[in-house]
């Protein structure tokens, strides 16, 4: 009976995700959409996270999600270099780029992910140290004295 839910679980788990893949997303606009039809979308507020910079050009920075160039246009004493993530506010221009209202940069990405890893391992090494798999009930049980 376990496995029956198990298995059921694990088929509701990938429904899920594929009803997000594939009905989510078109319900809303990404940037670059945004920016095929910018008189259209002018005044348009739009909300980003997690972008590398690919460029600097006087005050505007170049991100590139998905292979697509975007514009934003930056207060020019903000103090930003390429490759660094950035999460931003802002409104569609009709010229075809983002007036950015605000800005945020995501420091040290890299060692928040290598320290996620680092607990994880440590707490997986705790776990199999304390309990072990049984395949014929198929449950974790508590390790008898050794």
């Amino acid at each position: 009976m376990r496995i029956l839910i198990i298995i059921l679980l694990f088929f509701a788990i990938i429904a899920l995700c594929g009803y997000a893949a594939f009905i989510g997303p078109r319900l809303e606009l990404a940037p670059w959409q945004t920016l095929e039809e910018a008189e259209k979308y002018d005044g348009l507020l739009i909300e980003s996270g997690y972008n590398r910079v690919t460029g600097i050009l006087d005050q505007f920075v170049i991100i590139a999600p998905y292979k697509h160039q975007i514009s934003l246009k930056v207060d020019p004493d903000f103090k930003i270099k390429p490759n660094d993530f950035i999460s931003y506010r802002g409104k569609v221009d009709k010229e075809g780029y983002i007036i950015v209202s605000e800005i945020y940069v995501h420091k040290s990405r890299t060692l928040k992910y290598l320290s996620s890893l680092v607990a994880g391992l440590v707490i997986a090494v705790w776990f199999f140290k304390k309990y072990k798999f049984n395949l014929k009930r198929f449950y974790f049980e508590k390790k008898t004295g050794i």
